[in-house]
This record gives C-alpha cells, structure tokens and sequence, in this order.
C-alpha cells in the first residue's frame, strides 16, 4: 500500500490509496475502512475500519456491509490532517498486506493499543511462548480458539522454537531430500541428464534456503552428503574426498556443481545474514517503508557475495588441482575453458535439441574427467588395443571421414542462416566407369 505522508508542523497530512476511505472525521476521532469490490454490479462493502481517538489509543472492527457514499466525510484520495498520524500509518500499511476473513468477524482476533497490534485468523494461527510464559498466555486468550505451544512450529518453511524442536525438523526434512536423493538415482539409471538437472537446479536449492535461514545444522546435514557419494553418482565406485572436491565445484572451473551440503551450509547462513542485514535495520527502526538506500545496500551486499563465493570456489580449484593427478588437471583444465561447461548448466529440452541419452551423458561425463567409458572393447577391430584416444583417431571404418563430415555439415548448415548459395562439397566422382 502506498501512503504519502508530509510533516506540517506537528501534524501529518497523510493521503490514502483508493482502497481505503474515511468516515466521521471529527476532532476527537475518526474512522478509517477498507473497501473491498465485490464484483461487477454489485456494490463494494467495508471489510475493515480502524477507529482512532485524541489520544492515538485505537481498535478495530470487522464489518461486511454494503457502502453509502452519503457517509464518507472524506473520500479517498483526499488529504487528512491529523495529530501523531504515524501510529495509524504502520496499522494502515499492517492491515492492508494482511488477508481479512470476510463475513467470519468471530474467527477473526484483532487487539493492541498503539504501539501493539495483533491480528489473524484464529484457527489457522500459533502462538509460540516460552514455557515460564505458557500459563499467561493460556489466561490471556481464553476463550479465543488460538493455538498455543511451547515447542515451536515452522513459519515460512524455517522452524522456530526449541532447539530440540529445531533439530528434529532439520532431521525430517533432511530425511525426505535423502529418499528424493535415492528416487533421483534410480531415475538417472535410464535418463541420467534430466536426473543430473533436476538435483543441480531444482533439489540443491531446498537446502540451500534451509541452510541459508537456520544456523548451525552443519553435522545434520551428514546423512544427505552420504547418500549423494554413494547412491547419486550411478555407474561408478563411490569417489574418495578428491573426487567429491572436484564434482562439487561450478561447472566453469571442472566440476559439476553437486555440493557438499556440510561444507557451505555456515557460508550460506552468513552470506544470508550480509544480504538481509538493511531489512534487520529496517525492522527494528519499525520502518514499513523500503528506502533506496536500503535497496542499493542489498545490491552491494550481494555483488560482495557473489564475488567471495567466486573466489572461495577459485581457491579451491587452486588449492585441489596440484593433489590431482597428471591427466586430471589436464582434464580440469580443458573443463575450465570458455563454453566447455555449457552443455551442463544447460536444461535439457527435447524440442531444442539438448537432451542427451543416457550412453551420450554417461560418456561425455567420463571424457570431461578422463575416465575411461563403461561398456567399451579392450581391443579395437584394427588389433590394437582400445582407449580413448584411439577410437578418435583410428582409421579404420571411417571414423574420422564421418568426425569431418559432421564438422562440415554443421558449419554449411550455420552459414546458411546469414549467407546465399551455401553448398557442401561435391563427392568425387569415380575415375572409371
């Protein structure tokens, strides 16, 4: 809700949106109500009013019936003078980003003063206390219907309460992302690249915003870490440390982009505390408004983000490449060049042409780190013996006639999207017959 507010003296004009209107303005109260349209042909009725006295103390009705226009002492839109205005300003802006029961005032709760202000809907609605505070608050909303524990319960899918309570909601949901981990294995059998993308661009994010929102759950996150070593990477023994580093790097600096979730979950809570550090500010200043200089805060709190994650990932590159061996690095190396990453980070769309079968996935994995593909000869047709680097460059069946006609073909093809009168080559003709 946007609401324009300018300082006169002592006072505030403030003008309101076209949501909300006033009634009974007088110089010891006045009546502020929300209107909500109840369709075409119909008309708008009062979900809510705000009635505030001389000295600022304040309650709130819910009301659901037809408007007359005859009472509006002032219509919306229009400026209001009023004294110390800035406590109804923030119960303005509260109610209206909240969602009203409409016809249903008893399963609504509203109480406060000025400086207080409580409002939700009963049954959908908890009440964390302490325990030295559970009796109390029993006997304060006596008779309300208002759910009260003393353990905690999950508020935008991050748990609050205990630190029991805390750990064992970390430990569920770190129970179902293994069996999500699991299920994706046994996808990746048969369609390894779209397994690959839903982990790396879909799954790692949910406990990327856990991590980011709830501080020290590093050791809880050991079972999924397990399970991706042993069960995620399929058609190869589990890798040892060396190799967990490498595959958990971006895929622009050789690896793969499937992390370890016990070494960055500290570095996500962190980098999240930097980033929303000006809304804290803002929070405890009870500023409802969104200043640039909070938005301009953020922007550079997340460029320094980003780079500190850039350069943490590039330390580790550095500091793991001299542990490799020979032909790895050489392998990272080649990974790390400009474009040689994209068929990764890439989603695999069928009708673009991105999608890779399981075959074509599972070996370009193997040529990306120089393993040797599964399934493969020990002697080649010619009666050498087979490898990788023979299979590219042995002439017998044509190989590298159809390597280089591939080549040809996509290039004409290419040309033809900003050129005329593009033509392959033309076969030779036989020399006799």
């Amino acid at each position: 809700m946007r609401v324009e507010m300018a300082r006169i003296s002592d006072s505030y004009r403030v003008t309101l949106p076209t949501s909300w209107v006033v009634f009974n303005s007088d110089g010891s109260s006045m009546s502020i109500s929300k209107l909500v349209s109840q369709g075409s042909g119909k008309a708008a009725t009062i979900a809510m009013s705000v009635v505030v006295d001389m000295d600022m103390q304040w309650c709130i009705h819910t009301l659901h019936r037809p408007l007359h226009v005859p009472m509006c002492s002032l219509l919306s839109g229009m400026p209001i003078l009023l004294n110390s205005v800035d406590s109804v300003f923030k119960i303005l802006n509260f109610l209206d980003n909240t969602k009203f029961c409409a016809g249903n005032p008893d399963k609504v709760l509203v109480f406060g003063t000025s400086k207080c202000f409580l409002y939700m809907v009963v049954q959908k609605s908890w009440l964390v206390v302490k325990e030295a505070y559970y009796t109390s608050a029993l006997s304060a909303f006596h008779g309300t219907n208002l759910n009260i524990t003393t353990t905690g319960k999950p508020h935008l899918d991050v748990p609050l309460g205990t630190q029991s309570f805390v750990t064992q909601y970390v430990k569920d949901k770190v129970d179902n992302w293994v069996n999500n981990v699991i299920t994706l294995s046994h996808i990746a059998i048969t369609q390894p690249h779209a397994a690959y993308s839903a982990f790396t661009h879909g799954l790692v994010h949910k406990w990327s915003y856990l991590a980011r929102t709830v501080p020290d759950i590093t050791r809880l996150f050991q079972p999924l870490e397990d399970v991706i070593r042993t069960k995620f990477i399929t058609g190869r023994a589990p890798p040892n440390d060396l190799g967990c580093n490498l595959l958990s790097l971006p895929p622009k600096l050789g690896g793969l982009g499937i992390p370890e979730p016990t070494t960055t979950s500290d570095t996500e809570y962190t980098a999240s505390r930097s980033v929303c550090k000006p809304l804290y500010n803002l929070i405890l200043l009870h500023d409802s408004s969104y200043p640039t200089e909070a938005i301009e805060q953020q922007v550079e709190a997340k460029k320094e983000v980003h780079s500190l994650k850039l350069k943490h990932s590039q330390g580790s590159a550095f500091n793991l490449r001299p542990q490799l061996a020979n032909s790895t690095q050489r392998s990272m190396d080649l990974a790390q060049e400009k474009g040689a990453s994209n068929w990764l980070t890439t989603l695999p769309i069928d009708e673009n042409g991105f999608t890779l079968h399981k075959g074509a996935f599972r070996d370009a994995i193997a040529l990306r780190y120089g393993w040797l593909p599964s399934n493969i000869p020990s002697t080649c047709t010619c009666g050498k013996s087979f490898t990788v680097e023979h299979a590219l460059s042995c002439p017998l069946g044509g190989f590298p006639s159809i390597r280089h006609n591939e080549i040809r073909d996509l290039t004409a093809n290419l040309m033809t999207e900003v050129c005329h009168n593009v033509s392959i080559e033309p076969h030779l003709q036989p020399i006799t017959g």
